[in-house]
């Protein structure tokens, strides 16, 4: 039979280390992408409501940046 302090044990303390590391891992992983997901759904609202106000045709275009080479005599 099995002992008194064995049977209530928690699933976490009969897990291997390797068990509880990749629990963590996976916890720390849930945490991040959820606080990624709120950061991208709050950009998009602003960037929403920012284009609601100004749309794009009104937005003049961005000048390119790049310069034309000099062609090769």
């Amino acid at each position: 039979m099995t002992k008194g302090k064995d049977l209530f044990r928690s699933p976490a303390a009969l897990a291997t280390p390797w068990d509880r590391t990749k629990s963590e891992a996976h916890q720390i992983i849930d945490e991040a992408t959820e606080k990624r997901r709120a950061l991208t759904e709050t950009l998009k609202a602003a960037r929403l409501a920012r284009d609601a106000e100004n749309p794009v045709s009104e937005q003049k275009p961005k000048k390119s940046r790049k310069t034309e080479k000099p062609a090769l005599d």
